[in-house]
């Protein structure tokens, strides 16, 4: 098991690897705890300049919010997927090439948004103080 997770398996994987090889049930926040447990660094990358809302359930699996995780776990130094690092550097590139950045509001959804020159300065747009953001 901690070579699956230093090999980067996904926890998902794991899961289907212990059902089929040794017939026991588990859960992906069993490995995710194990790794917690071992003081190993956590998976996920948390970027609060990249996604600082506190996303609704029914937009947590938007493809705009998959590739700032992508794009978090890159500026962190993260190794990506062949496929994940594909998807990305083509969206980043249609996002300049439309002048756009990234925007939340939980009544709404994530949408593309032309980019405001001198206020927009990543590849989201900021929250106003309506929008609920995450704490560090």
């Amino acid at each position: 098991m901690y070579r699956w997770i230093s090999e980067g398996r996904t926890y998902r994987w794991m899961v289907e690897q212990y059902a089929e090889k040794y017939n026991v049930e588990t859960t992906t926040s069993m490995f995710s705890e194990i790794r917690r447990k071992r003081g190993m660094d956590p998976r996920a990358v948390r970027d609060l300049e990249l996604i600082p809302w506190i996303v609704q359930e029914p937009d947590r699996e938007h493809a705009d919010l998959m590739c700032l995780r992508w794009e978090a776990r890159r500026r962190a130094g993260a190794e990506l997927t062949e496929a994940a690092r594909i998807r990305l550097t083509g969206w980043l590139k249609g996002l300049a090439e439309r002048g756009q950045v990234i925007a939340y509001d939980p009544d709404i959804g994530f949408r593309q948004v032309a980019r405001r020159p001198g206020i927009d300065l990543d590849i989201i747009r900021h929250p106003d103080q309506t929008v609920p953001t995450r704490k560090a």
